[in-house]
C-alpha cells in the first residue's frame, strides 16, 4: 500500500484525469502524458521473455534464478529487487533512485509498481524497470493511497481528504483508471481494499465507530458492519470474502458474500488470545491469517477455516507498520525496521519464521532515469 505523504493540501478535483498510455514496456521516451483513449499494446513481462538460446520445443528452456520479489526501500526512496528464497535471499539491485518519489506500492504478483511524489500524480512502472515510470493519472490528492487486489490485477485509489475514489483495472498490461460513481462526494475514507473482481470495502469514521461499507464500479454503497476501531482488512484471493480486525473490541472477523448478502463470522476474540489486533494479511490459499497486535511485536496466525485460538505466534524484532506481499503462498516483507534492514515473514515455513535479508550497498546513480 502506498504510504501517507507529508502534504494533504491538494484534494482530488472531481475526478482524476484519465491517462491511458502506451504499454509499460514502451515508455523509454520519457514521462508520458498521452491522453489518447485507444488501448495500448500489451506488455511483455521482463522476467517471462525467452532468452536468445531458449528452445521453442520447451526441452531446453533456460532456468532463471529464483526471485523473492521487489520492495520499496523508504530509507533510500528506491525500489529494490530481492533475489532468492526466504532464508537464502539478498536485497540487491535498486531502481528509480533520485526521482523524488515519496511512496510506492508493489503489486502482489511483482509485475508493476505504483508511485507518488506528493503532487497528486500517480506513476506506474513495470518490474524490473526497463525505462522511466509514466504518469497514469493526475489531479489526485497529495496523500493518495493505493491497495492492490490479491492477484494484483486491480487496485483502489483513495484518500481521507478526497471526494472521489478510483479503481484501476487491467493491470499490469492495460491499466485504466475509473472513478467509482457511488463514492462520488463521499469523504473520510481512511482505508480501502479491492477484490479480484473489483468489489470494494471502504472504512470511514462515524459517531458510533468505524463504518465498513461495500461499493464497486457497478454497485451502490452498502453498509456491511460497524466496528469499534478498525485494525486492518484484507480480501481473500479470488473470492468476495475478506477478514478484518477490531482493535477496540478484540475481534477477528471473516465476512463472506461481500457485494451481496454479506455475512460476518467471528473467527477469534480476546479469549482466543487477541489483544488489540491491528494489521492483517492472508495466505494465497485462503487458509490462514496473520494478525499483528497493535503497539506490539507479536504476530499471530489464525485458521480461516475454523474459529478458535491462534495456531502460531512469532515475535518480530521491531514494531511492524505494514506488510507487503512477496512471491510465495504466505511470504511478506515487514515494514518498519531500522533503516538499511529488510525482514521477511515466511509463513510458508512449517512453524513460521522471520528472516533477515542482507542488503548490498546502493549503486552510484549512473543517469538514464534521473
Amino acid at each position: 500500500m502506498l504510504g501517507r505523504t507529508s502534504s494533504t493540501r491538494d484534494a482530488m478535483r472531481g475526478s482524476a484525469r484519465l491517462i491511458v498510455l502506451v504499454s509499460l514496456a514502451g515508455v523509454a521516451a520519457g514521462w508520458a502524458s498521452d491522453t489518447r483513449t485507444q488501448a495500448p499494446p500489451p506488455v511483455t513481462g521482463q522476467r517471462s521473455a525467452p532468452g536468445p538460446n531458449a528452445s521453442t520445443t520447451g526441452l531446453a528452456a533456460p532456468m532463471s534464478a529464483p526471485l523473492l520479489g521487489f520492495v520499496w526501500d523508504q530509507a533510500s526512496s528506491t525500489v529494490r529487487q530481492v533475489a532468492g528464497v526466504p532464508g537464502a535471499a539478498l536485497g540487491g539491485s535498486a531502481f528509480l533512485s533520485n526521482l523524488g518519489f515519496t511512496a510506492a506500492g508493489i503489486s502482489p504478483d511483482q509485475e508493476i509498481a505504483l508511485l507518488t511524489n506528493g503532487t497528486g500524480v500517480l506513476y506506474a512502472v513495470a518490474l524490473p524497470p526497463a525505462g522511466p515510470p509514466f504518469a497514469l493519472a493526475s489531479g489526485l490528492a497529495a496523500d493518495v493511497r493505493a491497495a492492490f487486489s490479491p492477484s494484483g490485477k486491480m487496485a483502489v485509489l483513495y484518500s481521507p481528504s478526497a471526494t472521489s475514489t478510483f479503481v484501476i483495472t487491467g493491470l499490469p498490461t492495460f491499466p485504466e483508471v475509473r472513478e467509482v460513481s457511488s463514492l462520488s462526494g463521499v469523504t473520510g475514507i481512511f482505508n480501502a481494499i479491492v477484490s479480484d473482481s473489483g468489489t470494494l470495502l471502504v472504512a470511514r469514521a462515524g459517531a458510533s465507530g468505524v463504518s465498513i461499507s461495500t461499493a464497486g464500479l457497478n454497485a451502490q454503497l452498502t453498509s456491511v458492519a460497524v466496528v469499534g476501531q478498525l485494525g486492518g482488512m484484507a480480501f481473500l484471493a479470488g473470492t468476495e470474502s475478506a477478514v478484518l480486525t477490531d482493535a477496540q473490541n478484540n475481534f477477528l472477523w471473516k465476512v463472506s458474500g461481500i457485494g451481496g448478502a454479506a455475512g460476518p463470522t467471528v473467527l477469534a476474540n480476546a479469549s482466543d488470545g487477541l489483544t488489540q489486533p491491528g494489521l492483517v494479511a492472508v495466505s494465497l490459499d485462503g487458509k490462514a491469517a496473520w494478525v499483528i497486535a497493535a503497539g506490539s511485536t507479536s504476530i499471530l496466525e489464525f485458521s480461516l477455516n475454523a474459529a478458535g485460538h491462534f495456531t502460531n505466534r512469532i515475535e518480530a524484532p521491531f514494531p511492524i507498520t505494514g506488510l507487503a506481499r512477496l512471491n510465495g503462498g504466505c511470504v511478506f516483507a515487514l515494514e518498519g525496521p531500522p533503516q538499511g534492514a529488510l525482514f521477511v515473514l515466511d509463513g510458508d515455513w512449517p512453524a513460521g519464521r522471520i528472516v533477515q535479508v542482507p542488503l548490498t550497498p546502493l549503486p552510484q546513480p549512473l543517469g538514464g532515469l534521473q
